[in-house]
């Protein structure tokens, strides 16, 4: 089940007006920090869905230099071709468990240009 975003690990409030953050580079905070940029990706995809190709690129490409798909890479494939891309969007930003696992080895990788990334880096 999809948690409303609001609060990770129970207790640090998502909203912008969150004051304090984990400290830097923590689990907790590389997990917010990964979070964010999702929510990122996921909103400037809403806006061009055509960027939905690049993850299954990037899948197919990771594929062919392996020689096999990697279990997560395996799961992110049946998630994007099995679901309309709100519902993909929607599990790549879930705010629980199930969420932070499948962003460790997401395939949306070249969404963002290196000037948003960096961008985005810069965030408190």
């Amino acid at each position: 089940m999809l948690e409303e975003p609001g609060w990770f690990c129970k207790s640090l409030p998502m909203h912008k007006a969150a004051t304090k953050l984990p400290p830097k580079l923590s689990h907790q905070w590389i997990d917010l920090m990964n979070l964010r940029m999702c929510r990122r990706i996921a909103s400037k995809i809403r806006r061009n869905p055509d960027l939905m190709r690049i993850p299954k690129q990037n899948l197919r490409r990771w594929r062919r230099k392996l020689g096999y798909s990697a279990p997560a890479h395996h799961e992110w494939e049946m998630i994007l071709n099995q679901n309309p891309t709100e519902l993909v969007l929607k599990i790549l930003t879930q705010n629980n468990d199930e969420g932070q696992r499948l962003r460790q080895s997401d395939p949306f990788v070249g969404i963002l240009t290196e000037k948003e990334r960096l961008a985005f880096l810069e965030m408190p």
